[in-house]
């Protein structure tokens, strides 16, 4: 005779069986939990890396004394070299450097680069920009005036060009004080974060009275702050993103976590 289970047995067995299945769907949970989490980290540290590897680019060719960093949080901006400022032009042997040549203080009003030898080469020009929204920047012109009156309000650091026909680079004013050191420039960069956007200015002339940002492109989302501040005397540019979202802030528990990455520019 087959003996029977007694209702204390079935009890028993049943609450063996709800402790258990609360165990495993507490482990399932949070195995739920962790896996979101991670995909959420992994999603904020691919988006910051992309957002600050173009960052850090763009100011890696900036020119490192145009660099206002006075707008922290809301904005940041800088005025950019030119590829062919870096690069100079491709003569058929070797990259000839663009603005090597002397310096004709002559003009009365217009102001002319004439290359060394009358050999100057004309820049390259890709995108069939006007010359005109170009500029040169001579770095170490009005050295002494402060960073808005040398390339954001006035620009006296900051020469427009009028043409180019080779071998000279008319400029549309003359400089009084000049060096050695020129870089062509045809866009400022602006940095602008507002409402989790984090946005990229440019097509910004700033050496053109009342000119603007014409182009905008959105780096990242979900950005709940960015900071750029300079040390070592200004010759390190420190850059920090924070990214967060809402799955991340639910599944790690706490309503202000942030993912946040760093970088650094060497002048």
């Amino acid at each position: 005779m087959q003996r029977a289970f007694t209702l204390l047995e079935l009890v028993f067995v049943i609450v063996i069986v709800g402790i258990l299945s609360t165990i495993a769907s507490d482990i399932i949970l949070r195995i739920y939990q962790s896996h979101n989490l991670q995909k959420s980290i992994a999603s904020l540290e691919l988006k910051s890396r992309i957002a600050l590897e173009q960052i850090t680019n763009l100011l890696e060719r900036s020119i490192w004394e145009s660099l206002d960093l006075s707008g922290y949080p809301a904005q940041y901006r800088w005025i950019d070299r030119d590829i062919e400022s870096l690069q100079g032009s491709w003569d058929g042997t070797i990259n000839a450097p663009i603005f090597s040549g002397i310096l004709d203080l002559s003009a009365s009003s217009e102001f002319n680069m004439v290359a060394l030898n009358s050999t100057f080469v004309t820049p390259n020009n890709p995108y069939g920009r006007a010359w005109n929204d170009y500029a040169l920047c001579f770095v170490y012109a009005n050295s002494a005036g402060t960073q808005d009156d040398r390339f954001w309000v006035t620009g006296n650091s900051l020469f427009p060009i009028a043409s180019i026909t080779a071998p000279s680079i008319t400029l549309t004013k003359r400089p009084t004080q000049i060096g050695d050191l020129a870089y062509l420039s045809y866009t400022a960069y602006g940095l602008t974060l507002a409402n989790g956007l984090l946005t990229l200015s440019h097509d910004w002339q700033p050496w053109k009275a009342g000119d603007f940002p014409k182009e905008s492109n959105l780096l990242s989302d979900g950005v709940e702050s960015l900071e750029i501040w300079q040390e070592g005397e200004g010759s390190l540019v420190r850059i920090k993103l924070c990214l967060s979202d809402e799955t991340i802030k639910i599944f790690s528990g706490n309503p202000n976590y942030q993912f946040c990455k760093e970088s650094v520019v060497l002048r």
